[in-house]
């Protein structure tokens, strides 16, 4: 579940599903390269408020991207650690820029705005990767479904935002808070669990409406 700390091992976790955000954004546009002279691709997180490492994170997997496909960059820093097969040959037309939320939602919807108006003086974006927290998911997911630009996230886990009739252009790779709580409660029952005392503890908050069903 997302906003809260995790285990050792998350940050590999967290990288696995960006990656598979950027590569799915590409899937997005990959037949419509050929007439494309740029792709630009705009990427934002709260590298202002959080950890230093969402930067170097996003950096690391451009460049590790263009590994596959620029010959300098593998006799300076090495081969790819992912190595990417059949290639499109127009993907070195595909820029990336990287913008922050700094864990605010109106801040988040502002360097989206930017992205796809193009006032932060690059190509308006076709696509938009990221979105940490629900909370700044849901309002950039609300004004990209209306400029008709597609956002892949790697961390908003509202269940709210599998509704597509609200948030046509949304999709992310990592599964629902909804998803995680039947996981949880399936590994409880199938395996046994015994504890003395069983509590369900969740909040108000964006990441977890909806994440265990209730009757009123």
């Amino acid at each position: 579940m997302e906003d809260v700390g995790q285990p050792p091992g998350s940050a590999r976790y967290t990288k696995c599903r960006a990656a598979a955000a950027w590569r799915c954004t590409a899937a997005l546009h990959h037949f419509g390269w050929e007439h494309a002279q740029e792709l630009a691709i705009g990427v934002y997180a709260p590298v202002t408020s959080n950890h230093q490492g969402f930067i170097a994170m996003a950096v690391s997997f451009d460049l590790d991207l263009r590994k596959n496909f620029e010959p300098a960059l593998v006799t300076r820093f090495g081969p790819p650690i992912i190595t990417i097969p059949d290639l499109h040959p127009d993907i070195a037309n595909v820029t990336m820029r990287i913008g922050t939320s700094h864990s605010q939602p109106d801040v988040g919807v502002e360097t989206a705005l930017d992205f796809m108006l193009g006032l932060d003086g690059g190509t308006p974006v076709s696509a938009l990767v990221g979105g940490i927290f629900s909370s700044i998911a849901m309002p950039v997911a609300s004004v990209s479904a209306v400029r008709k630009v597609p956002q892949i996230a790697y961390g908003a886990s509202s269940p709210a935002l599998s509704n597509k009739d609200t948030y046509p252009y949304f999709l992310r790779t990592a599964p629902p808070d909804s998803i995680q709580a039947q996981a949880f409660w399936s590994w409880i029952v199938t395996f046994q669990a015994r504890c003395r005392w069983l509590e369900v503890l969740f909040t108000s908050a964006f990441c977890s409406c909806d994440a265990v069903p209730y009757h009123s």
